[in-house]
C-alpha cells in the first residue's frame, strides 16, 4: 500500500483554522494549549524553502517570485524539511549563492499563524501569553494594540524613542528582505561589464597610426554607445525595482523572536477578526497575572498616563473595576483631562469618569493610604 501523502502546509494551518473556529465565543468548546513550544510548530507551517530560482521561475516551492500569497493547490509544502525547536535557526546551504540567506516564510502564512497564536495568548494569558510577551516582539506588540483597542504600529505606548527604534527595527527587516528577494529572483548579470568592454574595444581602429579623425570618430560612437547603455540601464533598473517591490510582498525574514514586524494592511482585518471571535482584547483587559493593561500604558509616569489617556477612559467605563488596578496619581490625572484643563466640561468625557469620581474620592479619603492620599492631594489641588 502505497504511503500517504504528506499534509502540506496550508491544509495543516487551514485545520487549526477549523478547529479554533469551533471553539469561538458562545460554543462550548475551548482552546487549551499550555506548551510554548506549540506555538513554534504552528509558526514552522509557514516556512518558505528558498531554491536558486532564475528570474520569472517557479521553484520547488511552487510559487513563483511575483505570487504574493499561497494558493490552495499548491503551496510547496512536497519539498519542504521541516525542523521543529523553539529558537529559530538559519536555513541549509540550497545554492553557493543563498547559503547566507535565513530562514523564510509566506507572509500570508506567517500572519494567519500569528493570528492563531494570539488566540492561544488570550486563552492562556498567565501561561503562553505570559511566556510570548517575554519572547516574541510582535506578539508583544500585537497584545498591546489588542489591549488597548489601538491598531497602529509602533504602538500607543511609545514614547519618541520607542517609536523611533521600533520604526528602525521594521525598516531594517525589509531591507534585508529587499536584498534577499533580489538575491533568489532578480540576480545581477555578470556579463555586462564584459559585454561592455567588448563593444568598446569593436570601435578601436587597427593598426600602429590612428588620426585625429579616427580617434574623433572612434570617441563619439563611444559617447553614442555609453548614452545608449545609460538610458537601457536605467529602464533596466526601473523594471527591476517594479519587479523587485511585487517579489518582495511573496517572502519575509521567519524570526518570531527577532524585531516587532508591522502587520500589513490586509493582516490587520484578520487580527481583528479574530479578536472579536475570541474575546481577545477583553481577556487582557480582565488579566491582573501579568496585569497586561498597566503593560500596554507602558509606565505610571504622567507622560505615559498622557499618551493612554484617550483609549483608557472608555476601557475603564466598560469595566470600572480596572481602575482600582491603577495608581491614584494615574486616575487623578485622568480625571482632571476628563474635566479640561482649564475647567471645561465635556458631558460624554464626564459620564466616562464616572468610576475615576469614585476612586479619586476614595484616595482622597486615605481609604488606599496616606500616602496614595497625599499625592492625589497634591495633584488635585
Amino acid at each position: 500500500k502505497a504511503p500517504a501523502p504528506p499534509v502540506s502546509q496550508l491544509t495543516a494551518l487551514a485545520v487549526i483554522e477549523h478547529l479554533f473556529f469551533s471553539c469561538r465565543v458562545g460554543r462550548s468548546s475551548s482552546i487549551l494549549v499550555k506548551s510554548p513550544s506549540v506555538v513554534w510548530d504552528i509558526y514552522d507551517l509557514t516556512i518558505y524553502t528558498p531554491v536558486n530560482t532564475a528570474e520569472g521561475e517557479i521553484g520547488d516551492n511552487g510559487v513563483s517570485p511575483s505570487d504574493h500569497e499561497f494558493s490552495d493547490d499548491d503551496d510547496g509544502s512536497d519539498s519542504r524539511k521541516r525542523k521543529r525547536g523553539s529558537t529559530p535557526e538559519k536555513n541549509e546551504d540550497v545554492s553557493s549563492s543563498s547559503s547566507s540567506i535565513p530562514k523564510l516564510a509566506y507572509p500570508g502564512l506567517w500572519w494567519r499563524a500569528t493570528s492563531l497564536v494570539l488566540a492561544i495568548c488570550g486563552t492562556d494569558t498567565t501561561g503562553v501569553g505570559a511566556t510570548l510577551w517575554e519572547e516574541s516582539s510582535t506578539l508583544r506588540a500585537i497584545i498591546k494594540m489588542s489591549t488597548s483597542g489601538r491598531y497602529r504600529f509602533p504602538t500607543v505606548d511609545c514614547d519618541d524613542e520607542l517609536r523611533d527604534e521600533m520604526k528602525r527595527g521594521e525598516a531594517d527587516m525589509r531591507d534585508q528582505e529587499l536584498k534577499i528577494t533580489e538575491q533568489l529572483f532578480l540576480p545581477k548579470s555578470q556579463d555586462s561589464g564584459k559585454k561592455k568592454k567588448q563593444d568598446e574595444e569593436g570601435y578601436m581602429p587597427k593598426g600602429s597610426r590612428v588620426s585625429a579623425r579616427q580617434r574623433a570618430k572612434r570617441d563619439h560612437l563611444i559617447a553614442l554607445q555609453r548614452e545608449k547603455e545609460a538610458a537601457l540601464a536605467l529602464a533596466e533598473a526601473q523594471r527591476r525595482k517594479k519587479l523587485l517591490k511585487a517579489a518582495q510582498k511573496s517572502i519575509m525574514i521567519w524570526d518570531p523572536r527577532g524585531p516587532s514586524r508591522k502587520p500589513p494592511k490586509d493582516s490587520v482585518g484578520l487580527i481583528l477578526s479574530v479578536g472579536e471571535m475570541f474575546g481577545i482584547s477583553e481577556r487582557f483587559r480582565l488579566s491582573q497575572s501579568p496585569d497586561y493593561l498597566l503593560r500596554a500604558i507602558g509606565s505610571t509616569s504622567r507622560a505615559s498616563i498622557e499618551r493612554a489617556y484617550d483609549w483608557l477612559i472608555p476601557i475603564i467605563s466598560s469595566y470600572p473595576e480596572t481602575i482600582n488596578r491603577l495608581p491614584s496619581s494615574a486616575s487623578c490625572f485622568l480625571l482632571l483631562r476628563a474635566y479640561g484643563a482649564e475647567g471645561g466640561e465635556n458631558d460624554q468625557l464626564l459620564k466616562l469618569s464616572a468610576p475615576l469620581r469614585s476612586h479619586v474620592g476614595s484616595c482622597i479619603s486615605g481609604e488606599f493610604g496616606e500616602s496614595a492620599a497625599i499625592k492625589a492631594a497634591d495633584l488635585l489641588f
